[in-house]
């Protein structure tokens, strides 16, 4: 399913879209970070992600209309 923002997609799929932009929110924080505080990923070696595996050239900037989902640097 798509949406042209996360408030749109909320709505399509009759969940709040609030707490679904601050879900993603904190998800994006936790890539940046390079760390999953939830399940332990980034941890160490043996977890993967880390600093020396975050995506490099990934884009930061947030749009108050849109935001999107990062990728994990712990795939």
């Amino acid at each position: 399913m798509e949406a042209p923002t996360l408030r749109d997609l909320a709505l399509a799929l009759g969940i709040p879209g609030d707490e679904l932009e601050r879900t993603v929110d904190q998800w994006n924080a936790n890539v940046a970070a390079g760390k999953d505080p939830h399940f332990g990923r980034g941890e160490s070696a043996t977890t993967g992600g880390g600093a020396t595996r975050t995506r490099r050239g990934a884009s930061t900037a947030r749009s108050d209309r849109s935001r999107k989902v990062r990728s994990t640097p712990w795939n």
